[in-house]
């Protein structure tokens, strides 16, 4: 499906292709080891994480979002926010609607120093078996399609590819292009429908 939208001449040439993958969380989640003993919880107030102000942790706290964060040493070294309302996509400047009892991982980050370690996946297989004891069905992240390592971490938890999303931007004239997807999800972007 394509849908274009003008908002007035604007000085932007932009492209993205982001990938979408769905986890059945009705189905058996991987459990994850990583490489070096990490604990994952959930952040219940605002602290120091890499990329990430304090003043944008809370207000995602506050917003009943969630910020899972795996800790080696009693220090974070990585992070997964997910949020079951609607969030906004940045790469594509659309809002996805989360449908009920469907989850919507993003902002994943690993500190660079143990990237490669598997933490990334085992901060995806945690949060969605946390998820799946509280009876979702779907948990959904996009990715660039261009970030490889992304998509290796997101398909070793378990993750399937469902579809991908083309996104351009010249001289303010935006266009979507939404590919068909490969599964049940009900969840959708406000230029897709």
């Amino acid at each position: 499906m394509k849908t274009t939208d003008f908002q007035g001449p604007a000085i932007v040439l932009r492209k993205e292709v982001l990938e979408l993958f769905i986890l059945d969380l009705c189905k058996p989640i991987k459990n994850i080891k990583p490489d070096l003993p990490i604990d994952i919880t959930i952040l219940e107030q605002p602290t120091v994480l890499e990329n990430v102000s304090t003043t944008m942790l809370t207000q995602h706290i506050a917003s009943g979002q969630k910020i899972f964060v795996a800790y080696y040493r009693k220090k974070p070294v990585g992070y997964l926010f997910a949020t079951t309302s609607q969030c906004w996509v940045g790469e594509i400047q659309d809002s996805l609607m989360v449908a009920p009892k469907e989850i919507y991982l993003f902002n994943a980050y690993v500190y660079k120093e143990l990237r490669g370690r598997s933490i990334y996946p085992a901060l995806l297989s945690h949060t969605a078996q946390y998820y799946k004891e509280k009876s979702f069905k779907n948990a959904l992240i996009f990715t660039a399609q261009n970030n490889i390592t992304s998509v290796k971490g997101i398909k070793k938890a378990g993750f399937k590819y469902s579809g991908d999303i083309h996104f351009r931007n010249f001289l303010g004239r935006k266009c979507w292009e939404y590919s068909r997807r490969k599964s049940d999800s009900r969840s959708y972007f406000i230029h897709e429908v």
